[in-house]
């Protein structure tokens, strides 16, 4: 498999793009479906605002949609694992763009990215489910990818096209009144976060709905335990 590894100039790039279709896996005593499980393609891919050609998904409600269009996850974030241990090689968190020169501390929610004639829009983090765990035999990777920050995020499409293998990442707009994919996450996932905080995350105006919808419900949840 022909994973671009050595990156010899600083401009963010595909170095690996995965796609894959639904299969059945076990989960407890049923099955469920899901394409976490993904192949590398060096092939050109047609990308519009429902997703990338080629690519499906196993659960319809909680992945796809113009909101989540296409999964990434970073190069930069993939070191975090090795130095826990357990190194993963790119495509084990499901994503269909694995890109280096970035990480998700620089990422921010809003961010407007042209790859080739594609241009995309970061949309919100990736929400780790149980199925990550059983794609990497590893049930805790879940919890640590979100106690991290590391999750990769979403992108959506303003402008359909083609994406590739070794296409560069080219940020031709900052997100202004926003915040990064690792701040948004620990808004999101700490026991400690504030009304002040899920309200500054769900303000963001390009923040996808469905995270907006659950900062709602956090925000009445605190609002009610403090009446």
């Amino acid at each position: 498999m022909e994973i671009r590894r050595e990156i010899v100039k600083n401009v963010p790039e595909i170095i690996s793009f995965q796609v894959g279709v639904p299969q059945m896996i076990k989960h407890g005593k049923k099955e469920v479906p899901t394409a976490i499980y993904k192949q590398f393609s060096n092939k050109s891919h047609y990308v519009s605002s429902l997703g990338v050609e080629g690519d499906e998904q196993g659960d319809k409600i909680h992945h796809g949609g113009v909101d989540k269009a296409v999964c990434v996850y970073l190069q930069e974030s993939y070191k975090h694992w090795d130095q826990l241990g357990r190194p993963l090689e790119p495509g084990a968190f499901g994503e269909n763009m694995t890109i280096s020169g970035l990480e998700e501390d620089q990422v921010l929610i809003g961010n407007t990215y042209r790859i080739g004639s594609l241009i995309v829009q970061v949309s919100q983090p990736r929400q780790p489910c149980f199925k990550l765990g059983i794609r990497n035999e590893w049930p805790q990777l879940v919890q640590l990818s979100m106690e991290s920050g590391y999750t990769g995020f979403y992108l959506r499409v303003l402008e359909e096209g083609e994406a590739s293998l070794g296409m560069e990442v080219e940020l031709i707009e900052q997100a202004q009144h926003s915040m990064s994919i690792k701040a948004a996450n620990r808004i999101m996932y700490s026991k400690q976060s504030t009304v002040q905080q899920y309200v500054q995350l769900a303000s963001i105006t390009e923040l996808a709905e469905v995270w907006k919808e659950s900062l709602a419900r956090k925000i009445e949840k605190l609002k009610q335990q403090t009446r």
